[in-house]
C-alpha cells in the first residue's frame, strides 16, 4: 500500500499511501527554485483523483489535465488527501 511516483522532475519525490478507506499523496521538493510536477504523475499509478485536500497548506486543489502542472515553490512539501 506504498507506491513511488514518477514525478518526471528530479527535485521532487513523491510517493502514495492508501487503503481502502483513504488515498494519501506525497510530495517533497529538494530545490531552491519552483518545480514543477504533471497532473498526470497523480495518475498514472491506477489512481484517479478529481480533488484533492492539502494537509499542510489546508488547501483544495483540482486535478487538471494531463498536460498541467503542480507548481510546488522551493522546499515545500505536500501531503494531500484524495477527496
Amino acid at each position: 500500500n506504498l507506491i513511488l511516483i514518477t514525478t518526471h522532475n528530479i527535485h521532487v519525490s513523491a510517493c502514495i499511501r492508501y487503503t481502502n478507506y483513504q488515498t494519501l499523496f506525497f510530495l517533497f521538493h529538494f530545490s531552491n527554485q519552483p518545480a514543477f510536477v504533471t497532473w498526470y504523475a497523480f495518475k498514472e499509478n491506477g489512481f484517479h483523483p478529481e480533488k484533492l485536500f492539502d494537509h499542510v497548506t489546508e488547501k483544495n486543489y483540482t486535478v487538471c489535465n494531463d498536460d498541467e502542472y503542480l507548481i510546488i515553490e522551493p522546499y515545500e512539501f505536500h501531503i494531500m488527501e484524495k477527496l
